[in-house]
């Protein structure tokens, strides 16, 4: 005859399986196995709810555990923002830049003209000024255009910015001998050239071209080698190799004086701003001040081997090297009152300062947009 393996306590739970377990008797194996398995269960379910943080003091609760606090090592504090707004990429060699027209104009060694669009921080449109071996240096914006100087076969390029179309390419007659610099007055371009063109006479050129008829309209020989030039209300500033400013008078198209007293070893360049001419001199690492109105009026401001300048709003920014990034000169006062350090801005071609922003091309290969309200103390 069949029996129920567990016996009539089988029959119970099959009408009613829930009080058939709790009838069981404890001490059976079975009932031991049950309880032994549901309480490691619950005590698992529980371990998981602690570990959640979903457990309360009212019972069962989808609470999230709150995030750590940010905690700093004793002793330091919160890193500053960086002053960098943009970095736009460029073709890798040497970049030349200028501000004008609302937007950055990059001169290359490519032969081309990179505009910049500061709004979406992208380059805007690329131009074709010369042949790659042509050899562009430098780019100035104003008196109806921006202005290229193209070393061979010697020449000014003028672009519409309208356009941006080179416009016509006006011959300078000669090939431009490094260093060369261009800048713009209200009514003229000026392009300085070819210093020691004839071994053992110093000297070289100064040349102004007249945007209304693209012509070149005078050739002013200076009595110094040209490094650089500036220029404001009808004067125009030439740095030299020996540590001077060579004065030219713009309405006659002559050299007035050339000024000494200032720190040797070479103008690398020169800049107007804030009412004053200011001469960078890596020789002794300061900038020489300039009164135009005065111009024997002269202070030197020592900033470790300062190299380029641009002339913001009541500042200068001075390119130093020793580590040193670029600095920011107050021109109330002549101090120095913080900078971009190298751990955001190092090996500077080219600097100039437009839109509200310090514009640098950096490295060969990248342009840099650097807020100015985040320069360092």
């Amino acid at each position: 005859m069949a029996t129920s393996r567990g016996g009539p306590g089988a029959r119970e739970r099959g009408r009613n399986p829930g009080r058939g377990r709790l009838a069981e008797p404890s001490g059976s194996p079975r009932s031991t196995a049950e309880l032994a398995r549901t309480a490691g269960i619950g005590a698992a379910v529980l371990l998981v709810l602690l570990a959640a943080g979903r457990l309360t003091a009212g019972g069962l609760d989808r609470v999230e555990a709150p995030a750590p606090p940010r905690t700093l090592t004793p002793g330091t504090t919160e890193p500053p923002p960086s002053p960098v707004i943009s970095a736009i990429m460029l073709r890798t060699g040497r970049h030349r830049i200028a501000f004008g027209a609302g937007t950055v104009w990059v001169a290359n060694d490519s032969g081309t003209v990179n505009r910049i669009d500061p709004v979406a921080s992208i380059i805007g449109a690329t131009i074709r000024v010369a042949s790659e071996r042509a050899g562009l240096r430098g780019v100035a914006v104003g008196a109806g255009g921006v202005w290229v100087p193209v070393a061979n076969p010697g020449g000014l390029a003028r672009i519409d910015a309208g356009t941006n179309r080179v416009v016509t390419t006006i011959p300078l007659g000669r090939p431009l001998r490094d260093p060369v610099g261009v800048v713009t007055t209200e009514d003229a371009v000026w392009v300085t050239c070819c210093a020691y063109e004839v071994a053992g006479r110093r000297g070289g050129k100064l040349m102004r071209v007249d945007p209304a008829t693209d012509e070149v309209t005078a050739r002013i020989d200076l009595p110094e080698e040209p490094l650089a030039v500036a220029a404001g209300h009808e004067q125009v500033w030439v740095g030299t190799a020996q540590g001077g400013a060579i004065w030219v008078d713009a309405a006659r198209n002559r050299v007035v004086r050339v000024f000494r007293g200032g720190p040797q070893g070479g103008t690398q360049t020169v800049a107007v701003g804030s009412g004053s001419v200011w001469l960078a001199n890596p020789g002794d690492g300061s900038v020489a001040r300039l009164d135009p109105s005065d111009p024997d009026r002269m202070e030197v401001i020592h900033l470790h081997a300062t190299t380029l300048l641009a002339a913001g709003e009541g500042e200068m920014w001075a390119v130093a090297t020793n580590d040193q990034g670029v600095l920011r000169l107050d021109a109330a006062d002549n101090v120095v009152r913080g900078g971009f350090p190298v751990s955001y801005v190092h090996s500077v071609q080219s600097i100039a300062y437009g839109d509200g922003s310090v514009w640098v091309a950096q490295g060969g290969s990248t342009l840099l947009r650097l807020d100015p309200e985040l320069a360092r103390p």
